[in-house]
Protein backbone atom coordinates (compact mmCIF):
# COMPACT_ATOMS: atom_id res chain seq x y z
CA UNK A 1 0.00 0.00 0.00
CA UNK A 2 1.40 3.40 -0.88
CA UNK A 3 0.72 6.85 0.40
CA UNK A 4 1.20 9.75 -1.94
CA UNK A 5 2.26 12.45 0.48
CA UNK A 6 0.46 15.66 -0.18
CA UNK A 7 2.11 19.02 -0.28
CA UNK A 8 -0.44 21.77 -0.58
CA UNK A 9 -0.33 25.44 -1.22
CA UNK A 10 -3.04 27.54 0.34
CA UNK A 11 -3.33 31.05 -1.05
CA UNK A 12 0.15 30.61 -2.49
CA UNK A 13 1.83 30.97 0.93
CA UNK A 14 1.15 27.85 2.96
CA UNK A 15 2.43 24.32 2.61
CA UNK A 16 2.03 21.24 4.74
CA UNK A 17 2.82 17.55 4.40
CA UNK A 18 2.29 14.27 6.21
CA UNK A 19 5.38 13.71 8.37
CA UNK A 20 4.47 10.86 10.70
CA UNK A 21 2.17 8.04 9.84
CA UNK A 22 1.56 4.43 10.36
CA UNK A 23 0.07 2.59 7.46
CA UNK A 24 -3.56 2.81 6.49
CA UNK A 25 -5.44 -0.31 7.55
CA UNK A 26 -6.22 -2.27 4.40
CA UNK A 27 -9.74 -3.72 4.80
CA UNK A 28 -9.28 -7.51 4.94
CA UNK A 29 -12.32 -8.21 2.76
CA UNK A 30 -10.97 -5.98 -0.02
CA UNK A 31 -7.41 -7.34 0.25
CA UNK A 32 -8.74 -10.92 -0.01
CA UNK A 33 -10.56 -9.99 -3.22
CA UNK A 34 -7.48 -8.18 -4.61
CA UNK A 35 -9.36 -4.88 -4.83
CA UNK A 36 -7.13 -1.80 -5.04
CA UNK A 37 -8.08 1.83 -4.98
CA UNK A 38 -7.37 5.45 -4.19
CA UNK A 39 -9.09 7.74 -1.75
CA UNK A 40 -8.49 11.48 -1.67
CA UNK A 41 -9.23 12.95 1.75
CA UNK A 42 -9.43 16.63 2.65
CA UNK A 43 -8.80 17.64 6.25
CA UNK A 44 -8.08 20.75 8.30
CA UNK A 45 -4.67 20.49 9.98
CA UNK A 46 -4.29 22.67 13.08
CA UNK A 47 -1.21 24.68 14.05
CA UNK A 48 0.20 21.72 16.02
CA UNK A 49 0.12 19.41 12.99
CA UNK A 50 -2.92 17.34 14.00
CA UNK A 51 -6.10 16.80 12.04
CA UNK A 52 -8.96 18.79 13.50
CA UNK A 53 -11.64 16.32 14.67
CA UNK A 54 -14.59 15.97 12.35
CA UNK A 55 -13.02 17.82 9.41
CA UNK A 56 -11.81 14.83 7.33
CA UNK A 57 -13.98 14.28 4.26
CA UNK A 58 -13.60 12.10 1.21
CA UNK A 59 -13.29 14.14 -1.98
CA UNK A 60 -12.84 11.20 -4.37
CA UNK A 61 -12.77 7.46 -4.00
CA UNK A 62 -12.39 4.63 -6.47
CA UNK A 63 -14.02 2.18 -4.06
CA UNK A 64 -16.17 3.19 -1.07
CA UNK A 65 -14.92 0.27 1.03
CA UNK A 66 -11.62 2.15 1.52
CA UNK A 67 -13.18 5.42 2.73
CA UNK A 68 -13.30 4.78 6.48
CA UNK A 69 -9.76 3.37 6.55
CA UNK A 70 -8.53 6.46 4.70
CA UNK A 71 -10.33 8.85 7.09
CA UNK A 72 -9.00 6.95 10.14
CA UNK A 73 -5.49 7.11 8.69
CA UNK A 74 -5.65 10.88 8.08
CA UNK A 75 -7.10 11.52 11.53
CA UNK A 76 -4.18 9.63 13.14
CA UNK A 77 -1.46 11.15 10.95
CA UNK A 78 0.84 13.94 12.05
CA UNK A 79 1.52 16.77 9.67
CA UNK A 80 4.08 19.50 9.35
CA UNK A 81 1.91 22.55 10.12
CA UNK A 82 1.44 25.16 7.46
CA UNK A 83 3.29 28.40 8.04
CA UNK A 84 2.27 31.93 7.23
CA UNK A 85 4.79 34.71 7.87
CA UNK A 86 6.81 32.26 9.97
CA UNK A 87 3.91 31.25 12.22
CA UNK A 88 2.21 27.85 12.33
CA UNK A 89 -1.41 28.20 11.22
CA UNK A 90 -4.33 25.87 10.48
CA UNK A 91 -4.70 24.86 6.82
CA UNK A 92 -6.86 22.62 4.70
CA UNK A 93 -4.86 19.85 3.03
CA UNK A 94 -5.65 17.12 0.56
CA UNK A 95 -4.13 13.68 1.12
CA UNK A 96 -4.29 11.04 -1.62
CA UNK A 97 -4.03 7.48 -0.26
CA UNK A 98 -3.40 4.52 -2.56
CA UNK A 99 -4.41 1.05 -1.46
CA UNK A 100 -2.37 -1.51 -3.42
CA UNK A 101 -2.29 -5.22 -2.77
CA UNK A 102 1.25 -6.51 -2.32
CA UNK A 103 1.03 -9.60 -4.46
CA UNK A 104 4.47 -10.92 -3.54
CA UNK A 105 5.00 -13.80 -1.19
CA UNK A 106 6.85 -13.27 2.09
CA UNK A 107 10.14 -13.74 0.17
CA UNK A 108 9.28 -10.92 -2.26
CA UNK A 109 8.50 -13.31 -5.11
CA UNK A 110 5.33 -13.34 -7.18
CA UNK A 111 3.52 -16.61 -7.89
CA UNK A 112 2.90 -17.39 -11.56
CA UNK A 113 -0.84 -17.01 -10.92
CA UNK A 114 -0.26 -13.42 -9.75
CA UNK A 115 1.38 -11.99 -12.86
CA UNK A 116 -0.04 -10.93 -16.21
CA UNK A 117 2.71 -12.67 -18.16
CA UNK A 118 4.35 -15.79 -16.69
CA UNK A 119 8.01 -16.60 -17.39
CA UNK A 120 8.54 -18.66 -20.54
CA UNK A 121 11.43 -20.88 -21.61
CA UNK A 122 13.50 -19.18 -24.33
CA UNK A 123 16.52 -21.46 -24.68
CA UNK A 124 18.46 -24.17 -22.92
CA UNK A 125 20.90 -27.00 -23.49
CA UNK A 126 19.54 -30.38 -24.50
CA UNK A 127 18.55 -32.46 -21.47
CA UNK A 128 20.95 -35.35 -20.80
CA UNK A 129 19.69 -38.76 -19.68
CA UNK A 130 21.75 -39.93 -16.71
CA UNK A 131 24.17 -42.76 -17.43
CA UNK A 132 23.16 -46.14 -16.05
CA UNK A 133 19.42 -45.43 -15.98
CA UNK A 134 17.51 -48.24 -17.59
CA UNK A 135 15.02 -47.28 -20.23
CA UNK A 136 14.18 -47.39 -23.85
CA UNK A 137 15.01 -43.76 -24.49
CA UNK A 138 11.39 -42.67 -24.14
CA UNK A 139 10.59 -39.26 -22.73
CA UNK A 140 10.79 -38.81 -18.98
CA UNK A 141 8.97 -36.03 -17.14
CA UNK A 142 10.62 -34.35 -14.14
CA UNK A 143 8.52 -31.65 -12.49
CA UNK A 144 10.67 -28.73 -11.29
CA UNK A 145 10.08 -25.52 -9.35
CA UNK A 146 12.29 -22.43 -9.50
CA UNK A 147 12.27 -18.68 -8.95
CA UNK A 148 13.01 -16.93 -12.24
CA UNK A 149 14.73 -13.58 -11.64
CA UNK A 150 14.21 -10.39 -13.64
CA UNK A 151 17.16 -11.35 -15.91
CA UNK A 152 15.45 -14.57 -16.96
CA UNK A 153 17.62 -16.96 -14.94
CA UNK A 154 16.62 -19.51 -12.33
CA UNK A 155 17.92 -18.48 -8.90
CA UNK A 156 20.25 -21.34 -7.88
CA UNK A 157 18.97 -21.78 -4.32
CA UNK A 158 15.36 -21.91 -5.49
CA UNK A 159 15.53 -24.85 -7.91
CA UNK A 160 13.93 -27.98 -6.57
CA UNK A 161 12.56 -31.24 -7.90
CA UNK A 162 8.86 -31.72 -7.19
CA UNK A 163 8.54 -35.15 -8.78
CA UNK A 164 10.76 -37.52 -10.76
CA UNK A 165 10.45 -41.13 -11.90
CA UNK A 166 13.94 -41.85 -10.47
CA UNK A 167 16.35 -39.92 -8.24
CA UNK A 168 19.01 -40.20 -10.93
CA UNK A 169 17.10 -37.61 -12.98
CA UNK A 170 17.22 -34.93 -10.23
CA UNK A 171 20.76 -33.62 -10.85
CA UNK A 172 20.50 -33.45 -14.67
CA UNK A 173 17.07 -31.81 -14.45
CA UNK A 174 18.40 -29.21 -11.99
CA UNK A 175 21.36 -28.50 -14.29
CA UNK A 176 18.93 -28.15 -17.20
CA UNK A 177 16.84 -25.53 -15.36
CA UNK A 178 19.93 -23.61 -14.17
CA UNK A 179 21.31 -23.45 -17.73
CA UNK A 180 17.99 -22.33 -19.22
CA UNK A 181 17.09 -18.78 -20.22
CA UNK A 182 13.56 -17.58 -19.60
CA UNK A 183 11.61 -14.47 -20.48
CA UNK A 184 10.99 -12.88 -17.05
CA UNK A 185 7.46 -12.76 -15.72
CA UNK A 186 5.67 -9.46 -15.93
CA UNK A 187 2.91 -7.48 -14.33
CA UNK A 188 1.82 -4.61 -16.53
CA UNK A 189 4.98 -2.99 -17.99
CA UNK A 190 7.24 -4.27 -15.18
CA UNK A 191 9.41 -7.37 -14.98
CA UNK A 192 9.17 -9.34 -11.77
CA UNK A 193 10.73 -12.33 -10.10
CA UNK A 194 8.36 -15.28 -10.27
Amino acid sequence: MTLALATLACAGHLATAVVSTGRPVYPDSLRALGIEGRVVVQVVVDSTGQAEPGTATVLRSTYRGFNQAAIDFVNAARFRPARYHGRAVPATVTVPIDFKVDRRSAGGVFLVSQVDQPPALISTERAVRPAGVAGTGSDVQVLMEAVIDTNGRAEPGSVRVLSTPALAFAAPATAYVLAARFSPGGSGPEKCGC
